[in-house]
C-alpha cells in the first residue's frame, strides 16, 4: 500500500506488516507535541485497519496521552500492541546528525501473558520470574545500558536482548543447549558486512580475551547471515536456588 492513504477525512501516514510478527502495523506521525485531535487519528485509524501493532510518533508526548496509551495496552488483547515514540536527532562528535527515536510507551507484557490461561508454566513461568530480576538489577546498577522495564520481561522466553556499543549488533543474555551464553550477536542485515565485523574481532580475539579476562567462543553460525561472540556458564533456568549467581555472572560478563 502507499505510505500515505486517504482515510475518512484524513490521510493514514504508514500502513504496512511487522517483520517480527507478520502483524498489520500502522504509525502516525505528527510534528511537536502530542494533542487529542492525532490521538483520535490514531484510535479512527487502528478501528478502520484493524492493525494489530499501533504506533504513535511525535517530538514529546503529553502526560494525558502517555496514560491514554497504557490504559489502551490493558484493555487491549494480546495480540493488540499500542506504542508511543518520542524522535529527535542527534550525532556523534563530527558524525552526520541522525534521528533518534525514544520508545515512551510499550505494551506491558507481563499483563497480556497472565491473561492467557495455562500461558505461565513450567520453564515459561521460571523465565518469566527470572528476567524481571535480571533488569531491575541492570536497571539499579547500570541505567546506561537499557530502556526496558522489568515487568516487560517478564515472558516465558529464554532471552532477552539490549543495546551493544557497536552499530550492527546486540547484547543478548540467553539459556542455550550449552547452558547459559552472554553474546555478543552480529547481524547488519547484509552477510558480508557481518562477516567483514566478525573476523576483524576475531583476529583480536587474544587481545580480547585478555582484556575480557577468560576466553571466548567465537561462532560463524554456519548457514546463517549472523555470528556471535560469546560466554557460556553451565546451568540451568530451572535451577532456582543459582538464580543470583546467574543474574552475577550476566551483569559480570
Amino acid at each position: 500500500m502507499p505510505p500515505s492513504i486517504p482515510w475518512g477525512g484524513y490521510r493514514l501516514d504508514i500502513i504496512g506488516r511487522g517483520l517480527t510478527n507478520g502483524a498489520d502495523l500502522m504509525i502516525e506521525n505528527q510534528f511537536g507535541v502530542t494533542d487529542h485531535g492525532h490521538l483520535g487519528q490514531v484510535l479512527t485509524y487502528a478501528a478502520g485497519t484493524g492493525a494489530q501493532t499501533v504506533v504513535w510518533i511525535a517530538r514529546r508526548f503529553r502526560d494525558e496521552h502517555r496514560q491514554a496509551l497504557d490504559w489502551l495496552n490493558e484493555q487491549s488483547d494480546q495480540k493488540t500492541h499500542f506504542f508511543g515514540i518520542e524522535v529527535c536527532v542527534g550525532r556523534i562528535g563530527d558524525s552526520v546528525w541522525a534521528p533518534l527515536f525514544e520508545v515512551v510507551v510499550q505494551p506491558n507484557e507481563w499483563q497480556k501473558i497472565i491473561r492467557q490461561p495455562g500461558a505461565l508454566e513450567g520453564r515459561g513461568a521460571i523465565y518469566a520470574d527470572f528476567w524481571p530480576r535480571l533488569l531491575e538489577r541492570v536497571r539499579a546498577d547500570h541505567p546506561d545500558w537499557t530502556n526496558q522495564q522489568p515487568e516487560a520481561a517478564a515472558r516465558p522466553d529464554n532471552a532477552v536482548v539490549m543495546r551493544a556499543p557497536l552499530d550492527g549488533a546486540n547484547l543478548y543474555c540467553s539459556f542455550s543447549q550449552r547452558g547459559l551464553r552472554h553474546e555478543l550477536y552480529i547481524d547488519t542485515g547484509d552477510p558480508d558486512t557481518t562477516r567483514e565485523i566478525f573476523v576483524r574481532l576475531q583476529d583480536e580475539q587474544d587481545r580480547l580475551a585478555t582484556e575480557y579476562g577468560s576466553p571466548l567462543t567465537f561462532d560463524g553460525i554456519e548457514g546463517k547471515r549472523a555470528c556471535r561472540i560469546a560466554d557460556y556458564l553451565d546451568g540451568d533456568v530451572s535451577q532456582v536456588e543459582r538464580h543470583d549467581e546467574f543474574i552475577d555472572w550476566f551483569i559480570d560478563t
